[in-house]
């Protein structure tokens, strides 16, 4: 049966002959309507035409539009739970159809495959013939983060011929020396079989004979069956194996590019998805000889689109440029120990060098991953502000000056109007003055700001954060609550500058001190926590000088990240439970006044440290908060965005653990999150549910106090921070 995706697609003009032609031509007995773009219009089966014939006089003048249902089944991701149809288009974003799948057929290599890398460990006869070894190779896999294990089964006496073994090549000798000594029954693969299927891995194997062939499929379990590369071009043993109707991934060593086109023609007679590996046959081949661009014309030769690669080189690197190019699928030989008889161990990975690739093989899936349209990551974001430019003012100017490109000149950092709003701002009047070399910002412009609307959270204790320069929005939002937000230079500011208002407060000390000294209270190096114990000190100290200036009504909160993160990968389970037992240590090494507590900031599971992305340890897990928090009598400034991303990373569900937190919660920051690592998002434009987190809120822990964190909501007389407390006065509205 030839299936082409051009014999199910028929355009609306075409007439109702030319679908008939086209159900006869698939024999599915059903055909897609498609535009010009080959965008999905809908379905026409066999049965919409004999009852469109039933409704008319004449069929004569009747197009594919007159007669297809808009109704039309589809799928995005070839997985698809009901049986019913008898074929089903695949579409993109946009509906264009990019295959056709038959959901009555076996299960699709697409969907066993997935959207990612799928690496499948080639233990083949590594296990050396013994069932113990086998299950421990399989223990190693399932540790590893592969998707599959494949083993062989072959049957000598139908494999080879009956010529005597003296007449034969000495590397043919040596082959079959070594499948007789380490080749496994069948009895004892099922037995490895099951273990695979225990561990929670895909079962693939291959089969070398036909007899091999019949075992795999009277077992039943086979995820995927494997044609060897020597099997490549062996066309009556390849159709007994497609004619399985188990999904069939076909390596290509030893066979030309002529040779697989001849081969293309016999597997685009079966309707389920095959794949194909690029493979050099030689153990182990030399880089010289991989020819990896070679997978960019074997993916038109694969009726699948899917092409993989099955190396037998030295080391892994190979594997990632092999993704780069194309390949979807990655094999790689197992083994306990190289130096073990046979050439397969010698072109193996051991565990720890497989779990590495498979690490990495991830990673680059994440970096591979297609977001849409260039956006700037939250690192990037920050650094745009610290490195880009602004437009900023050549000379003093008063309100009412109209701008004119002589006074602008473009400064650093990059706060204000790009560079790109040069023209869109010239001729337009000031409504503010602006200082010689200052910093032009939209609101000098033009009136941004919208009305605060805060009814439905009066009964909140809210405030806004806030530095020194900026401590006038105070005025702007008539909050008496705020939050200091400090850089290590504001430790040496002089208090007198500030006002003389009454003023509840916390305080959110820095991150980073003097000589890029991150805060790191449970550092593994004694003199840095020591250090950083230190520089927390002088957080209190200007804490109580900033007690003594506004007189707050309620003891002081000083929010800090203890620290606990790591460079390159999260740090092991068992070393946590030390690491808080450390934290809360530091903690009581600090001074101790009557007048202020500190409040750990729960932390995303990917930070950002000035621009770039670290790994957190401590104070991401909501159990593990909970049970530091009950031990040590402690509370946390619950920071909902940073929290939001560890549970979506996690796969937790945000409401109760947000639930479980609010009792320990003496302080909330507000904003939005999306994985994976989008944080300070505006009220909204993320996942959390706000208003099931407030009604908790009001419930559980209403005299906490909140203040909206979203990143550069300050700007532009807190334009962010306004919006984020009228969207939120929205959503709890409802």
């Amino acid at each position: 049966m030839n299936f082409k995706i051009q014999n199910f697609l028929v355009f609306p003009d075409d007439s109702l002959k030319k679908v008939i032609a086209k159900i006869e031509l698939n024999n599915n007995r059903i055909v897609f309507c498609v535009d010009a773009k080959y965008r999905l219009l809908g379905s026409i089966s066999d049965g919409d035409i004999r009852r469109k014939i039933l409704e008319v006089e004449s069929i004569k003048n009747l197009a594919a539009r007159d007669v297809f249902n808009q109704n039309c089944r589809y799928s995005y991701d070839y997985k698809i739970s009901s049986k019913g149809e008898i074929a089903i288009p695949v579409v993109d974003s946009d509906l264009k159809i990019i295959d056709i799948i038959f959901p009555n057929t076996s299960l699709k290599i697409k969907a066993l495959i997935g959207d990612g890398v799928y690496v499948i460990a080639e233990i083949g006869n590594n296990h050396q013939g013994d069932v113990v070894l086998g299950k421990k190779l399989i223990d190693l896999v399932s540790n590893s983060g592969a998707n599959a294990i494949k083993f062989q089964h072959r049957y000598l006496t139908q494999l080879y011929s009956t010529d005597s073994i003296d007449s034969l090549d000495l590397s043919t000798q040596y082959t079959i020396d070594l499948l007789k000594k380490y080749n496994m029954p069948f009895s004892d693969l099922k037995i490895l079989f099951d273990y695979t299927k225990e561990k929670g891995l895909d079962l693939i194997c291959t089969p070398f004979d036909s007899m091999s062939l019949k075992d795999l499929i009277e077992y039943k379990n086979i995820d995927a069956l494997k044609v060897a590369s020597a099997d490549c071009t062996n066309i009556p043993f390849l159709r007994e194996i497609l004619n399985t109707g188990i999904p069939t991934i076909i390596s290509t060593g030893m066979t030309t590019h002529e040779e697989i086109k001849k081969v293309k023609i016999t597997l685009d007679e079966y309707h389920h998805d095959i794949a194909l590996l690029h493979c050099n046959s030689t153990y182990p081949a030399p880089f010289h000889d991989l020819n990896l661009p070679y997978i960019k014309d074997l993916i038109k030769l694969s009726p699948s689109k899917i092409v993989g690669w099955s190396g037998h080189e030295r080391g892994w690197h190979i594997v990632h440029t092999a993704i780069g190019i194309g390949a979807k699928i990655v094999e790689k030989h197992f083994t306990i120990d190289k130096k073990l008889e046979g050439n397969d161990h010698q072109v193996s990975l051991i565990p720890s060098e497989f779990k590495v690739m498979v690490n990495e093989i991830r990673e680059i899936e994440k970096a591979m991953f297609y977001r849409g349209n260039r956006e700037l990551s939250q690192g990037e974001m920050m650094n745009k502000e610290n490195l880009s430019k602004s437009l900023a003012s050549k000379y003093s100017l008063k309100k009412g000056h109209i701008i004119k490109d002589s006074d602008l000149i473009i400064k650093s950092p990059g706060t204000g109007l790009s560079p790109l709003k040069i023209n869109s701002i010239l001729g337009s009047p000031l409504i503010k003055n602006l200082e010689k070399g200052q910093i032009i910002q939209s609101n000098h412009l033009f009136k941004t700001l919208e009305p605060l609307q805060i009814d439905n959270l009066s009964i909140f204790k809210m405030g806004i954060p806030i530095r020194f320069h900026d401590i006038n929005l105070i005025n702007d939002f008539k909050f008496n609550f705020a939050e200091f937000h400090l850089s290590y230079t504001d430790l040496d500011f002089d208090l007198n500058k500030l006002p003389n208002i009454q003023l509840d407060f916390v305080v959110h000390a820095p991150e980073l001190f003097e000589n890029d000294h991150i805060l790191d209270l449970v550092s593994d190096s004694e003199d840095y926590r020591r250090l950083s114990i230190t520089h927390l000190n002088r957080v209190i100290n200007l804490t109580e000088k900033l007690v003594d200036k506004f007189k707050p009504t309620n003891k002081v909160g000083i929010i800090t990240n203890i620290g606990g993160f790591s460079i390159h990968n999260f740090r092991p389970k068992n070393q946590i439970k030390d690491l808080y037992i450390l934290a809360n240590k530091s903690l009581n090494e600090l001074t101790n006044p009557n007048r202020y507590m500190i409040w750990p900031q729960t932390m995303p599971p990917y930070p950002w440290h000035f621009g770039g992305q670290r790994f957190h340890n401590l104070f991401t897990d909501p159990d593990d908060i909970i049970k530091w928090c009950k031990t040590f009598n402690q509370e946390i400034c619950l920071d909902v965005s940073h929290t939001g991303l560890y549970l979506l990373v996690e796969e937790k569900n945000l409401n109760d653990n947000f639930k479980k937190l609010i009792p320990f919660t003496a302080h909330f920051h507000i904003a939005d999150a999306k994985k994976p690592d989008g944080e300070g998002l505006q009220i909204g434009s993320g996942v959390i549910d706000f208003k099931t987190l407030f009604d908790n809120y009001q419930e559980i822990k209403p005299n906490a106090s909140f203040i909206p964190e979203i990143w550069q909501g300050h700007k532009n007389n807190g334009e962010q921070f306004r919006k984020a407390f009228n969207n939120l006065n929205i959503l709890l509205k409802k």
